[in-house]
């Protein structure tokens, strides 16, 4: 999202909203609003980032499976950083068994180390107990395991060490993923 400038992104999916809804690309548009959504969510604005996700949702498209697993995952984290963690959850748990069902065929629509993670945080938030080396749920677990299989697929015969290392560390959402994924390793 613009390198962390989430008030020029928001702009920028603003103005790109305004273009897809004057050519009538409605794909595009349900990923507009769903990146407006994200920024609004990063930028604690949870009411307007719901809006906007709502916008995506009422548009007379069908979006294919994985635009629906990010935006439902993007619900998830934005009602957990709203402090909703029952809603959240529920979003959460409904993103993961689109993703599932995925079976690991993603699309360019879908964003997969953003969708985990937002999957991941808000699965985590069920946890009933703040002991130290307490294991987190077993369905935050599957998340984070999911993410780290599709992010590891794309590179599995990549042989430069350099360009794997580049692409596992460079997007934050892949970074936080994959810290998150060592951090719990030794606990499953």
């Amino acid at each position: 999202l613009c390198d962390g400038d989430l008030e020029s992104a928001e702009g920028y999916f603003s103005e790109g909203l305004a273009l897809t809804e004057r050519i009538g690309l409605l794909p595009l548009g349900y990923g507009m609003y769903a990146a407006l959504g994200a920024a609004r969510m990063l930028r604690g604005q949870y009411e307007r980032a719901h809006a906007a996700f709502e916008a995506a949702s009422q548009l007379p498209f069908e979006p294919n499976p994985g635009m629906i697993a990010n935006l439902t995952a993007y619900q998830a984290g934005a009602r957990l950083l709203a402090g909703d963690r029952a809603a959240a959850g529920d979003a959460a748990h409904k993103a993961l068994a689109i993703l599932e069902n995925l079976a690991g065929t993603y699309t360019q629509d879908l964003i997969i180390d953003e969708a985990c993670w937002w999957c991941y945080r808000a699965l985590a938030a069920e946890q009933t107990t703040d002991e130290p080396g307490a294991q987190i749920p077993v369905a935050a677990w599957n998340a984070l395991e999911q993410g780290l299989k599709a992010l590891l697929a794309p590179i599995g015969d990549l042989s430069d060490a350099g360009l794997r290392r580049s692409y596992l560390h460079r997007p934050p959402f892949r970074n936080l993923l994959i810290h998150a994924y060592l951090q719990h390793a030794p606990e499953h």
